[in-house]
C-alpha cells in the first residue's frame, strides 16, 4: 500500500532537530513531553505526527512556546497536578488547543486572580476557592471537525 500523500509533506517539513532544540530550550514543555513520546505518533494515521511535535517542528514564531512554557510552569505547580491525567495522550491534532485552554484557565484563576486553585482528579477539571466558598470549572472545547481543518491548514501553510 502506498503511503498517504500528506505523509510525504509531514516527513519533509517536520524538523525533528528543531523539535529537540525547543524541548531543550523550554524546560517545562521538555519536562512534560519527550522527543521519544512525540515520535511515537509518526506511524499513526491519520495525522502521522503528534499534536505538539508538528508545532514545535514547523512553527517559526517562538512566542506561543514561551507562553505555553509559562502556562506549564504555573499550572504544574498547582495542587492536584498529575502529568498522567492532565497531559492529553494520543496524537489527535485538536488536543493541543483543548490542553492550552485548560492551562490558561488554571493560570487565570491562580496567577492572574491570585485565587486558591487546584486540579481535580475526577469530575470538573479545576476547583477554585474564594474565601470560604468554592466553585468548579470544567474546561471544555468544542472540536467537531476542527482537528482535520486545522491540520490541513497548517500543512498547506508549509507548502505555500
Amino acid at each position: 500500500m502506498r503511503e498517504p500523500a500528506h505523509l510525504t509533506f509531514i516527513n519533509r517539513y517536520l524538523n525533528w532537530q528543531r523539535v529537540g532544540e525547543r524541548l531543550d530550550r523550554y524546560k517545562h514543555i521538555g519536562k512534560m513531553f519527550t522527543i521519544k513520546k512525540l515520535q511515537e505518533c509518526s506511524e499513526k494515521p491519520p495525522f502521522y505526527c503528534h499534536y505538539l511535535s508538528w508545532r514545535l517542528g514547523t512553527w517559526e514564531d517562538e512566542r506561543l512556546f514561551e507562553f505555553l512554557d509559562k502556562l506549564l510552569e504555573i499550572s504544574t505547580g498547582l495542587p492536584g497536578w498529575d502529568k498522567e491525567s492532565r497531559i492529553p495522550g494520543g496524537c489527535e491534532f485538536d488536543k493541543f488547543w483543548g490542553f492550552v485552554w485548560e492551562l490558561q484557565t488554571a493560570t487565570f484563576f491562580a496567577d492572574h486572580l491570585g485565587l486558591k486553585t487546584e486540579w481535580k482528579k475526577t469530575g470538573p477539571d479545576i476547583q477554585v476557592s474564594v474565601d470560604s466558598a468554592s466553585f468548579f470549572a470544567e474546561c471544555t472545547t468544542y472540536r467537531k471537525s476542527f482537528a482535520l481543518e486545522e491540520f490541513i491548514g497548517e500543512l498547506f501553510s508549509c507548502i505555500h
